[in-house]
């Protein structure tokens, strides 16, 4: 089955510690894992740092199937995150399409799994 690579974010606030942050994107990866396979998004060390690449919070890349169902999950799990945690909108991107999610009504949940079904097919072209 074809797979796609999506970019899952969620806005953060001047309020938000370390804590916080690590909390919201553990809780929005469980919820978007029935989707696909999660992964949190690594930044790349600053120059300088002897470090090794840190992880990005608030960010996720899901690899997902390219398949109406498993859209309609991401969609679905994006939707409940931001249902909790009001005033968190979440950035969904495929390919060059963004998308911006701030707890949709269900008529807007249908607009918005159709959107992402066809931002999927036009990068696939």
């Amino acid at each position: 089955m074809a797979q796609i690579r999506l970019l899952v974010e969620f806005a953060t606030t001047t309020e938000d510690d370390d804590f916080v942050l690590e909390r919201l994107t553990a809780e929005l990866a469980d919820d978007v894992r029935a989707a696909g396979e999660v992964d949190y998004v690594s930044v790349p060390a600053s120059p300088g740092d002897k470090g090794v690449a840190e992880v990005a919070v608030a960010t996720l890349s899901v690899l997902t199937a390219v398949d109406p169902a498993y859209l309609r999950l991401l969609v679905e799990g994006v939707v409940a995150f931001t249902n909790r945690n009001a005033g968190r909108r979440v950035q969904l991107k495929v390919g060059d399409t963004e998308l911006t999610i701030d707890r949709p009504t269900q008529g807007e949940v249908e607009t918005v799994i159709k959107t992402v079904q066809s931002a999927v097919e036009r990068d696939r072209s």
